[in-house]
């Protein structure tokens, strides 16, 4: 059976990418000069990448309902501010169950005394989640949040 995938291509000043979506792992190919040698390569890469990893590299439903090609009229990139930030937690292990904060040493980090202002939070405060006995899920995206509105905030 042969699979169909959405192809990213974006243009960049010294050249073109292009990437897939709908695969796990990272597939991109090559800076190529023109729009089809970028498609060209990616689709090289993304035959290697099926072969070496098997078909466990298959998302089950790509995120992507559609894509739309997006340049400026003038050809150069567009001229605006980029937020990015990576989360190295979200409060869940790949089991679903919650993770904590803690010491350099492994201990749990127990504070009590934040519980009160998170239970009195709301969701724009971008409070850390801190349960009744102190314990504080180890979650990014609460601070991630918070300097995105402190970015954009004017």
């Amino acid at each position: 059976m042969e699979r169909q995938f959405k192809i990213i291509v974006e243009k960049h000043p010294d050249g073109y990418v292009a990437y897939p979506l709908g695969l796990k792992g990272v597939v991109v190919g090559d800076e190529g000069d023109t729009c089809e040698s970028a498609l060209s390569d990616v689709k090289s890469a993304i035959r290697f990448h099926v072969e070496t990893f098997g078909a466990e590299v298959f998302e089950n439903e790509s995120p992507v309902l559609e894509a739309f090609v997006a340049e400026s009229l003038s050809g150069e990139p567009a001229d605006y501010p980029i937020f990015m930030a990576i989360a190295k937690t979200v409060g869940k292990d790949r089991r679903g169950n919650t993770i904590y904060k803690r010491h350099k040493e492994g201990r749990e980090v127990i504070r009590r005394d934040l519980y009160e202002n998170y239970a009195s939070s709301n969701v724009i405060d971008f409070a850390p989640i801190v349960e009744t006995n102190g314990r504080i899920v180890d979650d990014d995206l609460p601070e991630i949040a918070r300097l995105f509105v402190e970015e954009y905030k004017d």
